[in-house]
């Protein structure tokens, strides 16, 4: 009996690499879609094993940029938080309007 040879294409990963790139972290996100991309070309050129890093690659690189992503969400919403809770925000803006309306009244 002759053995099978045949081994299952690895995922590329490219829709969680768009994704990524579109809603994440655009640099990372594009390099990922260049290596799942890459999945598919070294598969079909017989390099298994280097198909399965580039697969990994991809998904590492996907993963990086929505922990990055995420990071950089929590670190804007803290600093609104922080303006709005401490003031600086508000106190701006009526320090803002208040120059106005003088500005306004002095001409």
């Amino acid at each position: 009996m002759e053995e099978s040879t045949f081994k299952k294409s690895p995922s590329s990963n490219m829709l969680l690499a768009v994704l990524t790139s579109l809603c994440c972290c655009m640099p990372l996100g594009i390099v990922a879609v260049i290596k799942a991309s890459h999945v598919k070309l070294l598969y079909e050129k017989g390099e298994y094993d280097q198909a399965i890093k580039a697969s990994a690659q991809a998904r590492r690189y996907c993963y990086v940029g929505v922990f990055l992503s995420m990071i950089c969400w929590m670190l804007s919403l803290t600093g609104i938080i922080w303006i709005l809770v401490y003031g600086g925000g508000f106190t701006y803006l009526m320090t803002f309007a208040k120059c106005y309306f003088l500005a306004d009244k002095l001409l």
